[in-house]
C-alpha cells in the first residue's frame, strides 16, 4: 500500500493548523481516509461492514471525521512489541 500523498498530507496539515469553527467537522471520503490510514477502500469497506475499524457516518455517501481517524490511530499505538500480542 502506498503513503498518502503529498497533497492529502499538506491539506490535512493545513487543517491542523488552522481549525475549522468548532461547529465544523472535517469530513474525508472513504477514498482520503483509506489513504490517511495507508489502507485501501476495500478494507474499510470490510470493515465498515463487520463493524470494525473507526466511527464513520452515512450523509448519504459514507464520511470520516478526521478526528475519529486520528483517535483510531491513537487507540492502536502500542510502546513495545509485548502489548501487540495482547
Amino acid at each position: 500500500m502506498a503513503e498518502p500523498s503529498d497533497k492529502l498530507m499538506e491539506e490535512i496539515r493545513e487543517i491542523l493548523k488552522n481549525p475549522p469553527a468548532p461547529k465544523t467537522e472535517v469530513l474525508l471520503t472513504s477514498k482520503d481516509a483509506a489513504e490517511y490510514l495507508n489502507l485501501s477502500e476495500a478494507t474499510l469497506k470490510k470493515w465498515r461492514a463487520q463493524g470494525r475499524g473507526p466511527l464513520f457516518s452515512r450523509l448519504p455517501a459514507v464520511r470520516y471525521r478526521l478526528a475519529d481517524l486520528e483517535k483510531f490511530i491513537r487507540e492502536r499505538t502500542i510502546s513495545n512489541s509485548q502489548e501487540s500480542s495482547k
